[in-house]
């Protein structure tokens, strides 16, 4: 195992052997736990960040790409006007509309992204406030409050299920969001919180002592205690309401935020989007490659018999010039020496056609709008003509999915919807 996973295991234990205290309704606690904004996007959180990271780190991206780097060599070459007569235009100029156009897809992307989150973390949810129930943002809910969720809500962060409207504080969850599971599963309050009367008023959950990991674990683990009784009681997964899940066919259910942001368990398994490279991006990466080896080697070739030829005809033939710029430094001279070489370079560097990229961005971008507007992909809705349409939150690989030969899957609930239609009766 490598040294640096070792640590971050090591940390991730330790993280969740200690405890820490949480005091429903504290101010203090909630100032010492990060908020509960959500970011998915690649390069910022917010506009001006974006705009900051944006223009290097997507350049640096690009270049990763073997036809960048190469196309980037040849208009380096071209600004020299002894190696060729064109102007240095003619290649900046569409490496310039490449780069951008590619750059542009990408911020296309992650604006999607941020768009999402901002969407998430503006939702409103009824948070305690001084006594009551107030309308609050996601990403204004810190560690401490309590939580109402109303109809079919999802969970803004992890959460204590301390009481709700039906018999014992029992609720039924959804976490297809999390495991892909599409059957409820219920979850049920201890008797010590939803006999509370947390509904009517929140401030009766500041008798509330909850002990917890420092870091979100697998299973939602702690002991809870109350003023009213000397020992504590152990909190499971029976209690555990996770962000990114759905509370179903309840009325409303209140719960004390116990881990938010960063923190939960979601959160702590997200990672920043990462640079995706298709099948047919890795294969023209290659051949590139290959191709430019060649180009190298038959420039190198070309370039010694040119070489040659200039030594045997400098003195020869006096009207060519051929050693009007011989005479100077060592540097000069061998600069003199990589002229022919690179000259044929040059005249090959159309092996690699300049349009290829812009050619494979466009179909992504064609992919995926093609996937939003296919009919057969929208998730059915309750009304005729309702339903959501599909979505690409990456088109850097949208092309692989015309290429899945083999599907594996456990059941087929999560490759269907599970629904039964009544189609004739006799």
């Amino acid at each position: 195992v490598p040294r640096g996973e070792r640590e971050a295991a090591n940390n991730k234990q330790a993280g969740e052997d200690r405890t820490r205290e949480i005091r429903p309704l504290s101010k203090q606690c909630a100032a010492a736990h990060c908020k509960n904004r959500v970011s998915n996007t690649k390069y910022g959180a917010t506009t001006a960040e974006m705009f900051v990271k944006f223009l290097p780190l997507n350049l640096l991206e690009q270049l990763e790409r073997n036809t960048n780097r190469y196309f980037l060599f040849i208009a380096i070459l071209q600004l020299d006007p002894g190696l060729t007569p064109t102007h240095p235009l003619t290649t900046w100029g569409p490496l310039g509309v490449i780069f951008g156009f590619t750059a542009l897809r990408e911020l296309a992307d992650d604006r999607a992204r941020y768009l999402m989150d901002r969407e998430a973390n503006r939702r409103q949810y009824a948070v305690a406030r001084d006594g009551r129930f107030v309308a609050a943002a996601s990403e204004d809910i810190a560690v401490g409050d309590i939580v109402m969720l109303r109809g079919d809500q999802e969970v803004p962060c992890d959460m204590l299920l301390l009481a709700s409207s039906l018999p014992e504080g029992s609720t039924f969850i959804n976490t297809a969001n999390l495991d892909g599971e599409g059957d409820l599963k219920l979850r049920r309050a201890l008797p010590q919180t939803s006999a509370l009367g947390l509904e009517a008023d929140p401030t009766l959950a500041a008798s509330l002592r909850l002990q917890v990991p420092v870091l979100a674990p697998h299973t939602l683990s702690g002991m809870l205690q109350t003023n009213g009784e000397q020992l504590p009681v152990r909190i499971g997964e029976q209690q555990a309401l996770l962000q990114g899940g759905q509370v179903m066919n309840t009325e409303w259910v209140c719960g004390l935020c116990v881990y938010s942001g960063n923190e939960t368990r979601l959160g702590r398994s997200r990672r920043p989007p990462s640079t995706k490279r298709s099948e047919v991006d890795e294969t023209i990466d290659v051949i590139s490659a290959i191709v430019f080896i060649g180009q190298a080697m038959l420039a190198l070739m070309l370039g010694f018999m040119g070489n040659a030829w200039v030594s045997q005809h400098r003195h020869l033939d006096w009207y060519l010039r051929l050693d009007a710029h011989k005479k100077g430094s060592w540097q000069a001279e061998l600069y003199q020496e990589a002229v022919i070489p690179l000259r044929f370079l040059l005249l090959m560097s159309t092996m690699i056609p300049l349009s290829i990229q812009v050619t494979m961005d466009t179909c992504k971008w064609l992919y995926s709008m093609w996937v939003g507007w296919d009919v057969g992909m929208t998730r059915k809705g309750d009304g005729e003509g309702s339903g959501e349409a599909a979505h690409m939150r990456n088109s850097d690989v949208a092309e692989n999915l015309g290429q899945v030969g083999i599907l594996l899957t456990d059941k087929t609930g999560t490759l269907t919807e599970n629904v039964m239609a009544l189609k004739a009766c006799s």
